[in-house]
C-alpha cells in the first residue's frame, strides 16, 4: 500500500481517478508521517490536520457508512503519536501492514474480533523479533575487496583510507543495507539519505557503493547519488482532473506534508556500469544519521522506475 498504490497502481489509473484515490493517498501520507522516527510537533500536527480532512471528505463521500466509530479513532493516532513517538514503536502494528490491519479492524462488527486481529500481530511480532535475534547472533559482517577503480576514487576523497577496512553491508533500522559489488547492482543496495540545510530537509535517492570501518569501528559510507527526473508532487498530477473544493484542499495538504518528498521518479543510468564506476555523484557520508532509510525500487510497465523509502523492516525481513 504505501508503495505500489503512489507509484505503478496510480500510474496505472491515468486520468480516470475516483475520489476514493485521493482519499487513499491522504491516509498513507497521514499515517505514514507517525511511522518515522524523531517525529516533530509540526509532524504531528500535519498529520492530525490531514487524518481529520481525510475524515470528513469520508463522510462527505460514504454518508452514514464514512462515520464508524473504528474509522474515527484513526484520527486520533497523532495524539498517540504525540505522547509515545513512532507508532510503529509502541504498538504491535508495523510497516505496510497498519494501514491493512487498521481497515480489518474498521470493518469488524464486535470487539472480539478485533481483539483476535491485535493478538495475531502480537504472535507474530513476537516470533519475528526471535528470529531477527538469533540471525543476529550468528551472522556478522563480512570484509570485502573492493576494485582499484573504486579504491582509487575513495582515497581521493578520504587519503586515509588505508586505515580502513571495506564491509559487505550495513544493518539499519532493522534492515540490511549491502554495499555494490564493485558497481554490480542489486535491490539491497538502494537507500535515501538526508541533509539539512538552512532549516530544511533534503532527501536524495542514492547506491551504497561501499563501507569503510578502521579500528576505532569509526564508518564511512560511499553513496552515489541517483539521478532524479521528477518528484511526487499530486497537485501537479491531478491539476488536470476535476475534484470537489475539499478534495482539492485535500491533495494540497498531502503535498504540503512532505510524506511523499522522499518518493522520486529516477533515470535507469544506473544499470550502466560504466555510470557507476565514475567519479561523479559520490558523497562520502560520516554520520549514520544522515541515512534516512533503506529504499525500495519500483519498475512499472512503462519502463518508469519509482524509488521510495521502506518504512519499516516488520513486513519485509
Amino acid at each position: 500500500m504505501f508503495y505500489g498504490f503512489p507509484t505503478i497502481l496510480l500510474e496505472s489509473l491515468k486520468d480516470e481517478v475516483s475520489d476514493f484515490v485521493i482519499l487513499q493517498l491522504a491516509i498513507i501520507s497521514g499515517v505514514g508521517m507517525l511511522m518515522m522516527d524523531n517525529i516533530s510537533e509540526d509532524q504531528i500536527s500535519l498529520s492530525s490536520n490531514l487524518l481529520s480532512l481525510w475524515f470528513d471528505e469520508r463522510v462527505k463521500l460514504l454518508g452514514f457508512n464514512g462515520m464508524k466509530l473504528k474509522s474515527h479513532i484513526i484520527t486520533h493516532l497523532p495524539v498517540i503519536a504525540k505522547k509515545f513517538g513512532n507508532i510503529t514503536k509502541y504498538s504491535c502494528f508495523a510497516g505496510e501492514g497498519l494501514i491493512q490491519t487498521l481497515g480489518r479492524m474498521i470493518s469488524q462488527r464486535t470487539e472480539n474480533n478485533s481483539l483476535n486481529q491485535i493478538k495475531k500481530r502480537f504472535k507474530d511480532l513476537h516470533m519475528a523479533c526471535y528470529v531477527i535475534r538469533k540471525e543476529e547472533e550468528v551472522f556478522e559482517n563480512v570484509f570485502m575487496n573492493i576494485s582499484n577503480v573504486f579504491r582509487d576514487i575513495f582515497k581521493a576523497k578520504i587519503p586515509l583510507l588505508h586505515q580502513y577496512k571495506f564491509i559487505d553491508k550495513i544493518d539499519f533500522k532493522g534492515f540490511s543495507i549491502r554495499a555494490s559489488m564493485n558497481g554490480f547492482i542489486d535491490r539491497d543496495n538502494f537507500l535515501i539519505t538526508q541533509e539539512e540545510k538552512d532549516g530544511e530537509i533534503f532527501y536524495k535517492p542514492g547506491i551504497l557503493l561501499a563501507v569503510a570501518i578502521n579500528e576505532k569501528k569509526e564508518m564511512l559510507y560511499f553513496v552515489k547519488e541517483l539521478v532524479v527526473i521528477k518528484k511526487m508532487l499530486f497537485n501537479e498530477r491531478f491539476n488536470k482532473i476535476t475534484l470537489t473544493t475539499g478534495l482539492k484542499n485535500l491533495i494540497n495538504v498531502v503535498d504540503d506534508s512532505n510524506f511523499f518528498k522522499k518518493y522520486f521518479i529516477i533515470d535507469n543510468c544506473y544499470k550502466n556500469l560504466s555510470w557507476v564506476t565514475n567519479d561523479s555523484n559520490i558523497t562520502v557520508i560520516k554520520n549514520i544519521n544522515r541515512i534516512y532509510s533503506k529504499a525500495l525500487i519500483i519498475e512499472s510497465i512503462s519502463q518508469t522506475i519509482y524509488v521510495c523509502p521502506m518504512l519499516h523492516s516488520f513486513e519485509h525481513n
